[in-house]
């Protein structure tokens, strides 16, 4: 890549009775294989035992925002029900205007709230810039208590990865560890007795990119979707980056069946979905995510895709989008739309939600996704980097 060559009704209360009884057999296990990483770290008993007697209120308290130089811009979730189509609001931890930031650095943002009556806005993002590193993130929560795990991992899987002993030196490792452990995190803070949010039927998912010496390293799961475009002699070609992850893909649909799973499509849906055998729950169309408990019993995974991409000089284009975007428009419609906004991301980002928004409307009527574009230009990019 980069190169230039020319449902049944079912009570929560009882699933997560359910779940807790049985949570030896949760897909929560830290040991993974993966091509890409050779072996695995051991980890010291005291990380098996760490943290979380109130868990979230000590990670706020070391969150960047309170405790880094480095510039941080994120969604904040919203305290009341937002209007259709409402950007999400937005934090920065510096004294910066960071629409003017983010221009001068290449990068647009949209983040707009569906159409879904009585629902927030469950989409998240993250931009972290630090003098060695730019970190893009984009997370999509479902469930009833989606938006407040998305608004969970989106503030802690970043600062998880960045004082990770390997993330100088070894991304991948770092994100392949790290995926496992916040997924870890969220089911201790959603089996406490006053828990925060149920990680058991809600979850999010998770796709992060790090720009680093001209190596883009990306860790994923879900279907947020990150796409390349790149210049060749005929015009930009968009390349896909990461995987969505569906349970009717050969090795996903394998390792959920082998774990008691179902995938299958009920009589009056489109999509095939993960379902316990026999029953018509959770009905999860995602085979990889953070959360989740009870498809994670069924073979729903947060081990993450992970790939190392050399960035070229012909790589001019970043997009990492929602499914909200992804679900009506092809990867090349998307970079050939927003390839001549590297003036002006914002509306390069604003532009293609727009168009996402009115694919729904077309599509389905009144039933528009959250929508969440980050946009950024590659050799801006690379500018603020050095």
């Amino acid at each position: 890549m980069g190169t230039c060559i020319t449902k049944e009704k079912v009570n929560p209360e009882i699933l997560k009775l359910d779940f807790i009884m049985n949570d030896s057999s949760r897909m929560l296990s830290k040991a993974y294989s993966d091509k890409k990483v050779k072996s695995l770290r051991t980890r010291e008993e005291s990380q098996n035992t760490e943290r979380l007697t109130s868990a979230s209120q000590e990670d706020e308290k070391n969150s960047f925002s309170m405790s880094c130089p480095r510039v941080v811009i994120e969604g904040v979730m919203s305290s009341r029900l937002q209007k259709e189509f409402e950007d999400k609001k937005i934090t920065v931890n510096t004294d910066i205007s960071q629409e003017n930031y983010l221009q001068k650095l290449g990068i647009g943002v949209a983040c707009k709230k569906g159409f879904k009556p009585r629902m927030p806005n469950q989409d998240e993002f993250s931009i972290i810039v630090d003098k060695r590193f730019i970190y893009l993130g984009v997370f999509d929560g479902h469930g009833e208590d989606g938006h407040q795990i998305s608004n969970y991992v989106h503030k802690f899987l970043p600062k998880l990865l960045i004082d990770h002993p390997k993330f100088d030196y070894d991304a991948l490792f770092a994100f392949f560890e790290c995926y496992p452990e916040i997924n870890d995190r969220l089911h201790k803070i959603g089996l406490q007795k006053n828990n925060e949010f149920d990680s058991v039927l809600s979850g999010t998912t998770a796709t992060s990119l790090l720009m680093r010496n001209d190596h883009l390293y990306v860790g994923h799961v879900g279907d947020t979707r990150a796409v390349l475009g790149s210049k060749f002699d005929n015009g930009i070609k968009a390349i896909r980056i990461t995987t969505d992850h569906k349970p009717w893909l050969v090795e996903e649909r394998k390792r959920i069946e082998s774990c008691k799973g179902e995938v299958k499509k009920l009589p009056h849906e489109i999509l095939y979905r993960i379902y316990a055998k026999g029953k018509h729950f959770p009905g999860l169309a995602t085979s990889r995510t953070l959360g989740d408990g009870l498809a994670q019993s069924l073979g729903v995974s947060p081990k993450p895709q992970l790939i190392d991409l050399e960035l070229k000089i012909c790589d001019e284009v970043l997009l990492l989008c929602s499914d909200g975007v992804w679900e009506f428009i092809e990867d090349q419609e998307a970079v050939d739309l927003v390839a001549g906004y590297e003036d002006n991301p914002k509306e390069g980002a604003e532009a293609l939600a727009e168009l996402a928004k009115d694919r729904w409307l077309s599509h389905e009527g009144y039933g528009v996704d959250d929508i969440t574009v980050v946009l950024g230009f590659i050799s801006k990019m690379r500018q603020m980097e050095e």
